[in-house]
């Protein structure tokens, strides 16, 4: 069974040359890079390929062989409204000082970098690191949901 830690990780780490999977089979999150993906077309040995990647590589010639059903994409980075996230989170803050402070930030077009230096600089990024981690579980959850995947909240260290 997987956790949301595990789903969490897989979209937050995920970037153009790194994708994640839930592979059914195993019922776990895989990684699978670029770097695998051609070595798996290639069609080479295993022995030949760097220990490094061999597990990579079965994990992505299986998903050549099986596009659909083996595997189910995590949800990609890019399709999460990361602005929604630092309006939400403005929002939900109690002192209208920083909430007011946040908004001209956001509406400025000073993005991420002006609103982590506003963050900064009230000193509430532990609160808003909590928050983003609440609303990307709530993503996990949603979509583990959506594709039937049992998931627990437990990390892998049994840790609540």
């Amino acid at each position: 069974m997987i956790t949301l830690e595990d789903v969490v990780e897989g979209i937050e780490n995920q970037d153009e040359h790194c994708h994640y999977y839930y592979h059914v089979r195993s019922k776990s999150v895989v990684q699978i890079t670029e770097t695998e993906v051609h070595y798996a077309k290639s069609g080479k040995d295993l022995t030949h390929i760097p220990k490094a990647y061999q597990e990579g590589v079965l994990f992505a010639r299986e998903l050549i062989k099986n596009p659909v059903g083996a595997f189910i994409e995590l949800p990609l980075k890019s399709d999460i409204n990361g602005y929604r996230f630092m309006e939400r989170f403005a929002m939900s803050l109690q002192e209208e000082k920083v909430t007011h402070a946040l908004w001209k930030v956001l509406e400025t077009h000073g993005g991420l970098t002006g609103f982590t230096g506003k963050i900064k600089e009230y000193g509430i990024e532990q609160k808003w690191k909590t928050y983003k981690k609440m609303r990307y579980e709530e993503l996990a959850r949603g979509w583990c949901k959506t594709h039937h995947i049992e998931y627990t909240k437990t990390d892998k260290k049994g840790d609540a």
